[in-house]
């Protein structure tokens, strides 16, 4: 059960598909029995679901019993299509929103987000209307890792701002993480981010941390930081001031 944190070692494993935009997004779904929240991860500009980091962080969430979906977007790994548009990206999150919404149908949700993916979860994160169901928004803790506060590579489709402004709008905690030797996104970035988001809110640097977190010690503390922000917002309740 969900309010149970102790290990969940027979959490089940599938393959799961949807569509956006007439084209095939593939998924992975790890469902650990009586799950009610679920974690959405969303990878960076060229990995894709199945590399070493999701996997271990999806196995990871799962064993505290929380639900994940892992999922490529189009132009990855599995999914069809071109991976050559942010606004692709967006639009593949929100059609992972609206599956797992209709699949799983959790009592809340979080997502996190690598690189250019974290910065995708927070553009969606930032227009998360209200659910004319409940009255409440869908996302509801956010973390991201080695995310970029400023995204040049869709100049046509997203001004340099638009993820700072995306920040200072979200409604839900966020945890940022970033290694101080990142050599993609420099570990700037993850303080600009942090002074435009509102509370509550954490960032954390990893000494040596480069870009993807390769060191094993690295990978182990980013992880279990980004289990204990999600079990402590989707499961146990916020308590107190995060910022730090």
């Amino acid at each position: 059960m969900m309010g149970d944190l102790g290990l969940v070692k027979d959490a089940e494993e599938r393959e799961v598909s949807f569509l956006n935009q007439g084209q095939r997004v593939v998924g992975t779904l790890h469902l650990p029995p009586g799950a009610t929240r679920c974690i959405i991860t969303c990878h960076g500009y060229i990995s894709h679901r199945n590399s070493d980091k999701w996997l271990a962080v999806a196995r990871r969430l799962s064993e505290v019993g929380l639900a994940v979906l892992r999922f490529d977007f189009r132009g990855c790994g599995e999914s069809q299509g071109n991976p050559e548009t942010a606004s692709g990206r967006v639009e593949d999150l929100r059609a992972a929103l609206d599956f797992v919404g209709r699949e799983l149908r959790p009592r809340k949700l979080g997502l996190l987000g690598s690189s250019l993916g974290g910065a995708v979860a927070l553009l969606v994160a930032a227009h998360d209307p209200p659910s004319m169901d409940s009255g409440h928004r869908r996302i509801d803790c956010l973390v991201t890792w080695a995310t970029p506060a400023e995204v040049r590579l869709f100049p046509h489709e997203y001004p340099p701002a638009a993820v700072l402004e995306a920040a200072r709008s979200i409604k839900c905690p966020i945890l940022i993480v970033h290694g101080t030797r990142d050599e993609v996104v420099p570990y700037d970035h993850a303080q600009r981010l942090f002074e435009s988001a509102p509370e509550p809110k954490r960032l954390e640097f990893i000494a040596g941390g480069d870009h993807t977190f390769t060191n094993p010690r690295h990978r182990k503390r980013v992880v279990e930081l980004s289990v204990g922000w999600f079990e402590r917002y989707l499961v146990t309740g916020p308590a107190g001031n995060e910022s730090r």
